[in-house]
């Protein structure tokens, strides 16, 4: 990755961070809340944490040149992943990053969406 003091499990940390972040705040519960006035990252279900670790880190690993060619921050990625491969109307896409964005947009939507909900046990869950 672009800057050697940080080590993979650093910028995975920073990227599933942020992507958790937005997932929270684009999120809604069953009473319609926005999930991130109740709930936070220490809220998530301990398999859907793991989920979004090792998407984020599948992400980077496979994406990682186009990924640093765009100059955008590993917060911003986590975001726009999250945005992109949901459909939220921002992310890769919108960015101005040209052919790249197109590529980064087309893997996000190969990733497929996601749903979050509440489980019983009152842990947010992505599926």
């Amino acid at each position: 990755m672009s800057n050697h003091k940080d080590t993979l499990h650093d910028i995975v940390e920073t990227m599933t961070a942020h992507y958790v972040e937005c997932m929270l705040w684009a999120g809604i519960d069953h009473n319609d809340e926005p999930l991130d006035a109740n709930y936070g990252p220490d809220d998530l279900d301990s398999d859907t944490a793991a989920a979004i670790w090792q998407t984020c880190q599948t992400f980077i690993l496979d994406h990682g040149p186009d990924l640093e060619s765009t100059g955008g921050t590993w917060e911003q990625h986590g975001h726009d992943l999250y945005l992109t491969r949901n459909g939220h109307g921002a992310g890769y896409w919108d960015r101005g990053y040209s052919t790249t964005g197109e590529r980064l947009t087309a893997a996000a939507h190969n990733l497929g969406e996601t749903s979050e909900y509440i489980s019983n046990s009152g842990k947010v869950c992505s599926e």
